[in-house]
């Protein structure tokens, strides 16, 4: 993901696969004073070994300890949960929210930055298109150039337009990205960097 402003960040994983051991991941309801307040809980299914839930309040509290000026939710898709009440609460320490997302599932929370990473199985909802900052394709093939250009009429003229290339693939399909890149200067290369880093 790409950001306009650099920042120590913190990710929140909502769903991700180890070693295809699939997280878990609970919404549930959170009643203070009788009002329902949406709380999201994460387990991790690591090595056989089930982490202990972690509610919203407590990830909203680590992150103000860490004094991070921005949060990165990310995934597998945050959006399958509704995210107004973890974006509100940051939104309320001054802290800027950033979210990637497939934009398969109805948009929720207040963000500063979206990145729209769409995939060809599940396509975005319309109302994403012109709110996303940024258009990120994972390329895999020779087909995915096409289907960046179709998502690509979709989204404001303002949004930043970027190629990947999908991390096993990354040595087939980079020089693709880059001669596209070089004939269409309106697209810009993304990298994993924590990848080339060895970071998890």
């Amino acid at each position: 993901m790409q950001l306009k402003y650099r920042y120590t960040l913190i990710l929140i994983l909502f769903a991700f696969i180890i070693k295809a051991q699939t997280a878990v991941v609970l919404g549930t309801i959170k009643d203070e004073d009788g009002v329902g307040i949406p709380e999201i809980q994460i387990a991790i299914l690591e090595n056989n070994t089930l982490h202990t839930l972690t509610s919203t309040d407590v990830i909203v509290d680590r992150v103000i300890d860490s004094k991070t000026p921005a949060v990165v939710v990310t995934g597998g898709e945050p959006l399958i949960y509704n995210l107004d009440y973890i974006t509100s609460v940051l939104k309320e320490k001054k802290i800027e929210t950033y979210i990637e997302t497939s934009g398969a599932y109805p948009l929720s929370g207040n963000w500063d930055w979206i990145c729209l990473s769409p995939k060809k199985t599940l396509l975005p909802q319309e109302e994403i298109y012109t709110k996303a900052h940024e258009l990120k394709i994972i390329v895999f093939n020779k087909h995915d150039f096409i289907f960046a250009e179709e998502q690509a009429k979709k989204v404001s003229g303002n949004c930043y337009l970027y190629l990947q290339p999908e991390w096993s693939k990354r040595d087939e399909i980079m020089p693709m990205i880059v001669d596209y890149v070089m004939a269409n200067p309106r697209w810009m290369v993304s990298l994993q960097t924590h990848k080339y880093m060895n970071i998890p």
